[in-house]
């Protein structure tokens, strides 16, 4: 028999035993040597288990506190997970690891591999990753913080201060991270709306640090459509046609739509993985290249933007105005100054933005959202700017 925590062919590693650590070591080494640029490093809460007492016992973890929610015992929600997550070890081998890489750059040279870390867990367990003031953990530890507490209701002041919280709690030295949407969630286009989806794609693009990107969010894809017949993924198949919506993750990861061929491009095969989601002939990757504007031609501006001195380093100040308005400014000293409106509500709300961020009597728009009837290169006036119904727009100081 084996502990697994996941699918059956996902045995545990005895993590405890020095001997597998070693190894696990021998194996990264092994890559590096490839030339690999550094590691994924996935359910890292898992890694470790609670050991057993001094009679060689291992503890049962207890029961949740409100059985209805959860009451099949045999149901993995019906237990707290106290004795199989979140141990302390599993951030210490974070560390070793990060030393790892280290040595391995001073014996070799070159860039340091990077570490990055994925870990559903608390606010404070991810700053830990980042490490614990004497040593070193995870470079990028998957800001997973921000998307878990998203909400399609959540207000403007909501949104800043999510932000403000990971920002203040990150460690010295460290670069922020922010995330939206990956293989194990829902697309955020979809969690929050289609016409929203520039306005967040704006934002993830324009705070400091790591934007964090899954494959077709620079398009704006959605879920697919996969019936209860075309389900693959474990955690879908292990539920039943009347609930596997719940639990399937396969909506997330139907092919990329390169374009409007077969399969969407991606696959020549009379039938795929996963099906092509339905939207795929007029949401693809060569209309978009092909449109004036479009999610990916604002999607490569984006890109360009974080080249910029102010962007890379500038400082950020972000504010909520009401429910419905996040405003802030990227900075860098003798450099531009570049402010983002982004309107959260189906409203249309006129603003001075001088009242927050002085940008004299005129800015020109940079980008801006899909459905915004504002283009590259307009010149607005800060003092009377409209914020169009659910668009994201960066201006620049004029």
């Amino acid at each position: 028999y084996y502990l697994h925590q996941f699918a059956i062919k996902q045995a545990d590693l005895n993590y405890r035993n020095p001997l597998v650590v070693a190894k696990m070591k021998e194996v990264m080494r092994f890559w590096l040597d490839i030339g690999i640029s550094g590691f994924r490093i996935d359910a890292l809460p898992f890694m470790f288990e609670k050991g057993p007492d001094a009679n060689g016992n291992f503890p049962d973890e207890p029961v949740i506190d409100n059985v209805s929610e959860c009451p099949d015992p045999d149901d993995w929600c019906h237990l707290n997970h106290t004795y199989t997550q979140d141990q302390p070890e599993s951030i210490e081998m974070v560390y070793q690891w990060r030393e790892l890489v280290e040595q391995y750059k001073k014996e070799k040279g070159g860039e340091s591999p990077v570490l990055l870390t994925e870990a559903y867990t608390t606010l404070n367990n991810l700053m830990l990753y980042y490490g614990d003031g004497q040593r070193n953990g995870s470079m990028v530890p998957f800001n997973f913080y921000l998307m878990r507490s998203l909400k399609n209701d959540s207000t403007a002041g909501d949104i800043v201060n999510y932000i403000n919280d990971w920002i203040k709690r990150m460690p010295p030295g460290v670069s922020a991270n922010w995330v939206l949407g990956n293989h194990d969630n829902p697309r955020y286009s979809t969690r929050l709306g289609v016409q929203r989806a520039d306005l967040f794609t704006i934002l993830l693009q324009t705070l400091p640090g790591n934007a964090v990107t899954y494959n077709g969010e620079e398009l704006g894809m959605t879920d697919g459509k996969v019936t209860w017949e075309q389900t693959v993924d474990p955690q879908g198949c292990n539920a039943n046609p009347s609930n596997y919506e719940n639990y399937s993750r396969d909506p997330c990861r139907t092919p990329y739509q390169w374009d409007a061929s077969k399969n969407a491009g991606f696959s020549t095969a009379d039938h795929t993985w996963l099906p092509v989601a339905s939207n795929y002939r007029t949401l693809n990757a060569l209309a978009q290249l092909r449109a004036p504007k479009s999610h990916l031609q604002m999607f490569m501006k984006l890109i360009r933007l974080r080249q910029l001195r102010s962007f890379q380093d500038g400082e950020l100040k972000i504010k909520a105005i009401g429910d419905d308005i996040i405003i802030y400014s990227r900075e860098a000293p003798r450099d531009e100054l570049f402010v983002i409106v982004l309107n959260l509500s189906g409203k249309r709300l006129q603003l001075n933005i001088n009242e927050h961020f002085n940008m004299g009597g005129q800015a020109e728009v940079i980008t801006s959202s899909l459905q915004s009837t504002y283009h590259d290169g307009d010149i607005v006036d800060p003092r009377t700017y409209v914020a169009e119904p659910y668009v994201g727009v960066v201006l620049v100081k004029f």
